[in-house]
């Protein structure tokens, strides 16, 4: 893992902890990401075929939007790492 995937990984981490705080425990999340890794749970979620997944609008009904898997993957710093599809 190079260091800007090592990045990524460690928001998810992040994300997850400050999801918690908000009242949402995304634990399929979390055991994804253990199991697949950060980015590859990402492009796994990212291609499935529904529109919005359940977590986004848990964190949007909890005004957590910001801690969403997809506001990291659309961040510039990780532009590398995804495709322009995925992003």
């Amino acid at each position: 893992m190079n260091n800007l995937e090592q990045q990524f990984h460690d928001e998810m981490i992040f994300t997850y902890k400050e999801a918690k705080k908000l009242g949402y425990r995304p634990n399929l999340f979390l055991k994804m990401v253990n199991k697949y890794g950060a980015i590859n749970t990402a492009k796994k979620l990212l291609a499935t075929e529904d529109s919005v997944h359940e977590g986004i609008i848990r964190l949007w009904e909890l005004g957590g939007l910001y801690l969403s898997m997809e506001a990291s993957v659309v961040k510039p710093k990780y532009k590398e790492l995804f495709t322009e599809h995925e992003t």
